[in-house]
């Protein structure tokens, strides 16, 4: 019977980027949400982040 290499990590890598997207989409949707009326550093940082990714996937889970 042949072994499944690399079967583990697989699963973990798709599971990384599940998680990754999710941030990034809570991100957007707390963007969304938010009020724009006094413009602050963070609401700058969620624009940025849909823009650049990493950005975006850390503001999500905050």
């Amino acid at each position: 019977m042949k072994m499944q290499r690399g079967f583990t990590v697989d699963i973990l890598k798709v599971s990384l980027i599940v998680v990754c997207f999710g941030g990034w989409i809570a991100n957007i949707v707390k963007l969304i949400g938010s009020n724009f009326d006094p413009l602050t550093g963070m609401v700058v940082a969620r624009v940025i982040g849909i823009f650049m990714y990493p950005l975006g996937v850390v503001l999500g889970f905050l």
